[in-house]
């Protein structure tokens, strides 16, 4: 825990004044699948009665973000992709970080070389991602592909189709597989990307995600405040992954969820319940108490 940075701790609380609340949503927000609880649903629009702006910051697409906001009743900004997109509550995109063609060209050359699948994420319109048919795909790629096929692009030579506009570079299969993709990418360029292992839909499977160096969720959250006018000790995050590190590092106030990462929890103000248990709802209910600028 932050001792340094603060006194925060499970059920007490300091003089820190929020205006922009950013949820991550696997493992935080949601408790499976798509679905919010009734309990944080109801706690999550006491906060935005207060005039508290709410966002969702997550490795997911804008549209599988979106399908949260069905779950909440209510639309949201949001920072997608790991950071990399910024979406406004209507869909209208605020900023977005893209892969330099040459970038793109030489980590999807890795992965193919590794015996991994392609999924080149992109904001096209009825095109969320492109995916590589120059190979066989494991399990858990095709159970991706057969769930979102309908925003895919099939494609037979990625790297001479894809060179523009790709978001990130993500790859699914067993965690042993991700992992050593994730090796792999780190040590043949090394400092030049950001590479995390995140637990995904289905049983013993894993996604690896690729960003360019300094593209992180914490990037993508502090160019939604600047365009909203929120100073950085203003916001509080919320995660449980490691790619929730920077932002839970270093906003204002930072928690973690009881079943995050150890190395998160670690580096938090404060770790609060567990996803699956309502745990964000104490929390949820202080911060509407205090309301915006006020002490939480």
């Amino acid at each position: 825990m932050r001792l340094s940075k603060s006194r925060w701790i499970i059920g007490v609380g300091l003089d820190r004044r929020i205006k922009l609340l950013a949820l991550d949503v696997d493992g935080t927000l949601a408790s499976e699948g798509n679905q919010v609880t009734l309990a944080t649903r109801k706690a999550i629009h006491q906060v935005l009665q207060t005039g508290i702006v709410v966002a969702l910051c997550t490795g997911r697409r804008f549209r599988n973000a979106s399908y949260i906001f069905k779950s909440l009743g209510k639309s949201l900004y949001s920072v997608c992709l790991g950071g990399s997109i910024v979406k406004d509550p209507n869909g209208n995109t605020l900023q977005a970080m893209n892969y330099s063609g040459k970038d793109f060209v030489k980590v999807a050359g890795t992965v193919q070389a590794s015996g991994q699948t392609v999924v080149a994420q992109c904001d096209r319109p009825g095109i969320d991602f492109f995916i590589d048919g120059s190979r066989p795909w494991n399990l858990e790629t095709s159970r991706y592909y057969e769930v979102n096929h309908s925003f895919a692009h099939w494609s037979s030579d990625i790297t001479e189709e894809v060179t523009l506009d790709v978001l990130a570079i993500g790859s699914f299969g067993d965690p042993e597989e991700m992992s050593l993709l994730a090796g792999r990418i780190n040590a043949q360029f090394p400092g030049e990307f950001t590479v995390h292992v995140m637990k995904s839909v289905g049983p013993n499977s894993s996604y690896c995600e690729i960003l360019p160096i300094g593209i992180d969720k914490w990037v993508g959250l502090t160019a939604l405040a600047g365009i909203l006018g929120i100073a950085h000790d203003e916001i509080c995050a919320v995660g449980d992954e490691l790619n929730d590190l920077e932002m839970v590092k270093n906003a204002g106030l930072g928690l973690a969820m009881r079943n995050a990462r150890p190395e998160l929890k670690e580096i938090a103000d404060r770790v609060v319940g567990r996803n699956d248990e309502d745990g964000l709802v104490p929390f949820l209910e202080e911060l509407a108490a205090a309301g915006p600028g006020g002490a939480c």
